[in-house]
């Protein structure tokens, strides 16, 4: 199989060493996709597949060093077979083991795919700027609240729009009675 290298689904997936759960610290091929999740978050891309591959939990050590070869332009290359993955052209590479537990079904908790025909409503916004605000506002867990409200989200033609700002507020440690900081996020459409 072939996957972009801009795809970092490592970046989703469980790094605690001592992690309870070895298989959210790899990233599945369902024949189909790639999946990863750490619990909280989840990933999904769809590689270019060869009719040879078959699925499989790929270690996310794999995944990674099969993005360090060749060009940056170049497509990383994943051969699954025989419990191993083979990394580079023709699966020529270092081989890794593949994480033998099973992978959580993803499937059952996905949204039903219709809901992007006509969403309630859409949020898009700067992740960076979400992360600047997150560190700036002293946020040692990463964690924060976002508050939405009839008052300021309209735009009068259909949309829902942030007409001033959305308030944030920083949940260390889940204390929403914490409110030592704060921080706006400048208008984004919804």
């Amino acid at each position: 199989m072939q996957v972009s290298k801009q795809f970092k689904l490592h970046k989703a997936c469980d790094n605690d060493k001592g992690s309870l759960r070895p298989a959210l610290q790899s990233i599945h091929f369902d024949g189909e996709n790639l999946v990863a999740t750490n619990g909280h978050i989840l990933a999904i891309v769809k590689p270019l597949t060869d009719k040879n591959d078959q699925p499989g939990n790929i270690p996310i050590k794999a995944f990674i060093e099969a993005s360090k070869m060749g060009t940056k332009k170049e497509e990383a290359k994943l051969t699954i077979e025989s419990n191993q993955v083979k990394i580079g052209e023709n699966g020529n590479g270092q081989a890794f083991d593949l994480v033998q537990e099973l992978f959580p079904e993803w499937e059952k908790i996905m949204p039903n795919p219709k809901i992007k025909e006509k969403p309630v409503f859409k949020l898009r916004f700067n992740v960076d700027l979400l992360k600047q605000l997150s560190e700036a506002m002293g946020s040692t867990t990463g964690i924060i609240t976002m508050y939405f409200s009839n008052d300021n989200m309209s735009d009068g033609k259909g949309y829902l729009t942030c007409q001033s700002a959305i308030p944030v507020t920083v949940d260390d440690q889940y204390d929403e009675n914490n409110n030592d900081s704060q921080g706006i996020l400048m208008p984004v459409r919804i």
